[in-house]
């Protein structure tokens, strides 16, 4: 997958949609990820990988999530001979996550020192209770 070249992906429930490099927002170690007409769209860059490690079945069961505070998968996103290579969700204002506890270009950093810790705090104290789960392959979680 090449973030410089046109990619075709199929939504299940849209049919063909055409992402341009333009569309490209970033690329991690997972996948790559798009933004177009109000939608994220995650690739991953091994997709016969992340078959295989049951995403699939994941991403379905997270799209089933509705809360108000959470972004959860729309659907799956698949190639033209119908495999699944990724998701897609809503895309949501807001901050990046990763820019809350890094100095990343415009992140918040040491601004935000006390909150950061107070977050971290909180998560720490919730991962023992049964209300937190976090799915280190989707990076999803609930709090």
């Amino acid at each position: 997958m090449n973030p410089n070249e046109l990619i075709r992906v199929i939504l299940p429930r849209k049919g063909e949609i055409l992402l341009l490099p333009r569309d490209h927002l970033a690329t991690g170690g997972e996948g790559a990820v798009y933004l177009k007409d109000g939608l994220v769209f995650k690739l991953y860059l091994d997709s016969a990988g992340a078959r295989a490690r049951g995403m699939e079945e994941k991403i379905r069961l997270l799209s089933k999530i509705r809360h108000p505070s959470i972004v959860a998968p729309i659907d799956i996103v698949c190639d033209r001979q119908h495999r699944m290579v990724g998701f897609c969700m809503e895309a949501a204002p807001g901050v990046p996550l990763v820019k809350t506890f890094t100095f990343q270009a415009g992140g918040h950093g040491s601004q935000n020192a006390g909150q950061r810790l107070r977050i971290r705090q909180q998560s720490e104290t919730k991962r023992s209770g049964a209300g937190f789960f976090r799915d280190s392959q989707t990076s999803c979680g609930l709090v």
